[in-house]
């Protein structure tokens, strides 16, 4: 690769003739040559040894919820699974990975089940026995006191 530079600015500088001036030149630009080359490499090389950078994510388990801004009237969480176990003031929903988590039921609670005419449509009731075990659910949670509370629970839209 080094042998090539000179032959380059060997071809560059055809137009000077005197053999001395072409000597100086070349021992001018080899240099110069040399160092935007490593630059380059060396950029490259550092460029892609670094790990992208990503968001921070939330770890599993974790009972803290995130300080939240003065303007958030609300926090909330949305998790899809199958309700396996269902108790007056208690729900547990696994996930697709099989993991188990049991969470409070508030008072407010909303239960929009589609209607077996029309799957586009859906009613709303407030009767937590009125939802189906073990049939794969969207479960809306809400920070209510300081602790995530299910909120509202939906049949998954048929298309």
């Amino acid at each position: 690769m080094l042998e090539i530079i000179p032959n380059l600015l060997d071809r560059l500088l055809l137009p000077f003739h005197n053999e001395n001036m072409r000597q100086i030149k070349l021992t001018k630009l080899a240099p110069v040559a040399m160092l935007i080359m490593v630059t380059g490499v060396g950029g490259y090389y550092l460029g892609t040894s670094k790990n992208p950078t990503s968001l921070p994510s939330v770890q599993e388990g974790q009972d803290k919820v995130l300080s939240a801004s003065s303007l958030f009237k609300t926090q909330t969480a949305t998790v899809q699974g199958q309700i396996t176990k269902i108790t007056d003031s208690t729900l547990t929903v696994k996930d697709e990975k099989n993991k188990e988590e049991e969470f409070s039921i508030s008072e407010k609670i909303v239960i929009y089940k589609s209607l077996k005419e029309d799957p586009k449509r859906a009613t709303a009731s407030s009767d937590i026995n009125s939802v189906e075990t073990n049939k794969v659910k969207v479960i809306m949670l809400e920070v209510i006191n300081g602790k995530y509370q299910v909120v509202s629970i939906s049949d998954l839209p048929k298309m």
